[in-house]
């Protein structure tokens, strides 16, 4: 029997393969494992036996326990095939062999199907051929684990460097990502400087945006101004934004003085004053035309009654002279407190000083013809001078009283001493029809009457005034306007006596 030739043997794989000492202790124990190989999976030696005629049940040879337990022998399954010593055949009767025959036959034939022979084995060199595709099938099946092995291990080789490329282009991703970050970062902080210079940028320009908008509101003003002061009619200055404009306008006017270096400041701040003085003229044309008017309804209205010889009574005069002037005076009075209180400059002290004129010159206009008639009434009543002095000086006292609170109705207190140059000149009439007879009398002892009724309304000032009384301070003080009066008397009465 020839033997088969192997592609390699286990030594020259071993010589081949440098194993390490763990990966030798590893086909140590896959060998000691497989040192005693079963029979191939379609080989059941010991259920043909079962199926013989000659097999007992439970009886097994020591041939069949060595057959079974111990590696193939194949001297002994032939021997164990051709049954020349172990098949006992019964000579007895010849149907009894004939059925042993058959059924050997048919056992020999189910046997080669099972071991996978395409006959039954009938001769040595059939069963050493049947032995050696056996044996080469196995020596096959050993060479398997270690191929399947080095297959596994190429696998999980290749699924490792699988990995480790997967690992290696993770990796790279990871620092193109950290690149990409360090970019985006670098770029992100970039633009959150730069996002913050330009806020602070746009805050200073905001700052300088206001600044340049609060400057130029002062200039804007202008055309607002013009626009209100040239409107028609002569009731401009009773609108209501009129007055705050004249405030607006004083803002101007001292912004324009305090940055004399703006580009046009002297420009605008002659036409500011322009119209300052446009506004302060409007209200000096409405106060003198409405107290024209008015006193020139009153004077027509009295001078009709005269016409008529219809005498007004005291109370028809009150209301003609004064009621009727307090009507307008809350009015007028809110608009010569805007020209007084800008009386700082000439040219408005001038306008206010024409209001004032105007005021005086409708009020004596009205009162000087009733002042004359009652101190004619009173000469004509009585004759006794001290008497007549009494009452005229009673009579004037109050008419300087009422103008006095009148003339408080309309301007300030600021204007005094104008107030009492224009009493005094309606006590003039007092004073002229006094000193004639004052200059006649040669009677001293009426001569010095007079000067202690005189002197009462003097000295009664005077004493206030040092006491520092207060209470009547919305009074008209009497005395300096008869100090003429008592003068004259106390000097007739020197060269009386």
């Amino acid at each position: 029997m020839s033997k088969v030739a192997r592609s390699i043997s286990l030594e020259d794989w071993e010589e081949k393969t440098k194993l390490s000492e763990k990966q030798n202790q590893s086909v140590y124990e896959l060998q000691n494992a497989c040192a005693e190989l079963p029979l191939p999976p379609n080989w059941y030696i010991q259920d043909k036996m079962a199926g013989s005629p000659i097999a007992t049940p439970g009886f097994q040879t020591p041939e069949q326990s060595t057959y079974t337990s111990g590696p193939v022998n194949p001297h002994f399954l032939a021997s164990r095939l051709l049954g020349s010593d172990s098949i006992k055949r019964t000579l007895s009767t010849a149907n009894l062999l004939a059925e042993a025959t058959a059924a050997d036959t048919a056992a020999e034939k189910q046997m080669a199907n099972e071991i996978g022979y395409r006959k039954p084995i009938d001769t040595l060199q059939e069963f050493f051929d049947w032995f050696t595709a056996v044996e080469t099938e196995m020596e096959r099946g050993q060479e398997d684990v270690y191929q399947n092995h080095l297959s596994t291990v190429l696998l999980y080789q290749n699924v490792c460097e699988e990995f480790l490329e997967d690992l290696k282009a993770t990796c790279q991703l990871f620092d193109d990502l950290k690149e990409n970050y360090s970019f985006v970062d670098l770029r992100t902080r970039s633009i959150q400087e730069a996002c913050e210079t330009l806020l602070k940028e746009q805050e200073r320009l905001t700052h300088v945006a206001d600044g340049l908008s609060s400057r130029l509101a002062y200039f804007n003003q202008l055309e607002s101004v013009v626009k209100l002061f040239n409107s028609p009619g002569e009731d401009i200055c009773l609108k209501p934004e009129f007055i705050p404009m004249l405030d607006k306008l004083d803002e101007c006017i001292n912004y324009m003085q305090e940055h004399p270096e703006f580009r046009d400041a002297e420009l605008y701040h002659m036409r500011f004053r322009q119209c300052m003085t446009r506004g302060i003229t409007l209200i000096k044309m409405y106060v003198v035309s409405t107290i024209k008017k008015l006193t020139q309804d009153i004077y027509n209205e009295i001078r009709d009654k005269n016409k008529k010889n219809a005498a007004l009574s005291t109370g028809k005069h009150i209301i003609m002279l004064y009621v009727k002037f307090n009507t307008i005076a809350p009015t007028i009075k809110s608009l010569t407190a805007q020209v007084e209180k800008r009386c700082v400059q000439k040219e408005y002290q001038s306008i206010y000083d024409e209001m004032l004129y105007n005021y005086f010159r409708s009020r004596q206009q009205l009162l000087n013809p009733l002042i004359t008639k009652k101190l004619q009434d009173l000469k004509k009543n009585e004759t006794d001078l001290l008497t007549f002095v009494k009452d005229s000086c009673a009579y004037m006292m109050g008419l300087c009283s009422d103008e006095y609170n009148l003339f408080y109705n309309f301007f300030q207190k600021s204007s005094e001493q104008k107030l009492y140059n224009y009493l005094d000149q309606l006590t003039r009439h007092l004073y002229n029809h006094l000193r004639p007879r004052i200059i006649h009398e040669n009677n001293t002892t009426i001569l010095s009457e007079l000067c202690n009724v005189f002197l009462m309304y003097v000295m009664q000032d005077e004493n206030d005034s040092v006491l520092g009384i207060t209470e009547d301070a919305n009074e008209v003080k009497f005395g300096p306007l008869i100090r003429n009066i008592l003068e004259d008397t106390q000097a007739r009465l020197s060269y009386l006596t």
